[in-house]
């Protein structure tokens, strides 16, 4: 049995992401999907396992791989 939607009732909803930095001067902090950036060297692909962010304390680049989490599961709006 095979079924196609042709028209979805609710509209989807878009899920954010959030990712877990670490950086050199001792702050752990989450950045979501507007304050990060993917590194030149991957930005070719539309899945990259490096992303970039601003440390708020030292105001460096700081890079992470750990996996992106739900924002929803960190950030309380």
């Amino acid at each position: 049995m095979a079924i196609k939607i042709i028209e979805h009732k609710h509209e989807r909803k878009k899920t954010r992401y959030a990712v877990k930095f670490l950086c050199k001067c001792g702050c752990v902090f989450w950045a979501d999907e507007e304050d990060t950036k993917i590194p030149k060297e991957f930005d070719w692909t539309e899945y990259s396992p490096v992303k970039q962010a601003i440390c708020p304390e030292c105001n460096t680049e700081v890079s992470s791989c750990l996996s992106a989490v739900p924002r929803e599961k960190i950030f309380v709006d």
